[in-house]
This record gives C-alpha cells, sequence and structure tokens, in this order.
C-alpha cells in the first residue's frame, strides 16, 4: 500500500521538486497512526466512529487514565496497516491537560514503528 505525504508542519501535502511525495511500509503506518489519534471521533462524516473520543472520553475531567488509554489503543490498533500493538505508555500533565503518548507498533510489512506524540 502506498499513500500521499503530508507535510507535518504545514498539513498540506508534501512536494518534492512540483511532484507530490508517496509513502509506504513503516513511513505510511506512522503517518496514519499520527492522523487517526488527532481526529475527533465525528469529525469525519463518511464514518462518525473513527477518531479518539476526546470529548466523551479525553477532555472529561476526573476521567480514568485507563479509559483513555483504552480509547487510544483501541484506535491504534484499528489504524489500517497496524498488525499488533507492542507497547505503550501514556503521561497525562494536569496543568496543561496534555496527554504524552509512546508506542511501539508491528506493522502488516515493515519493522517495528515507534511513535510519540501530545494530544489534547
Amino acid at each position: 500500500m502506498t499513500t500521499l505525504a503530508i507535510d507535518t508542519t504545514t498539513g498540506d501535502l508534501s512536494v518534492v521538486n512540483n511532484e507530490l511525495v508517496f509513502l509506504s511500509g513503516g513511513d505510511e503506518v506512522t503517518q496514519r497512526l499520527s492522523s487517526r489519534l488527532r481526529m475527533i471521533a465525528g469529525e469525519w462524516f463518511l464514518d462518525t466512529l473513527k477518531g479518539v473520543d476526546y470529548r466523551g472520553i479525553v477532555w472529561v475531567k476526573g476521567m480514568s487514565q485507563t479509559l483513555i488509554a483504552a480509547e487510544f489503543k483501541r484506535n491504534i490498533i484499528t489504524t489500517p496497516g497496524v498488525a499488533a500493538l507492542l507497547a505503550y505508555e501514556q503521561t497525562f500533565d494536569v496543568p496543561t491537560r496534555k496527554l504524552s503518548v509512546n508506542l511501539s507498533a508491528q506493522p502488516i510489512d515493515g519493522d517495528v514503528i515507534d511513535f510519540s506524540g501530545v494530544f489534547g
């Protein structure tokens, strides 16, 4: 499988020398994970179940970190191209209300990928 690369700075399609950039393997899965974990559930009108339930779980005051982890893990393992979640770790910074996530996943085709992100 291949997909169009997205520039992480601008969020636009990545273009080099006036040509679109394509991703495959671990790079493609990493981009898919990043997009999936930043998507708010209900945001995409064609499938309102895709994405993280930020409004109902993550942004709820006093919500269990276990439930938040379960919501993120559900999104990770249902991301196209992910065969298995090998390791998951999260840290919640109360004053900034930011969730830091570190994970390792096994893509269907490719080497193990490590992914880190801050959400919230």
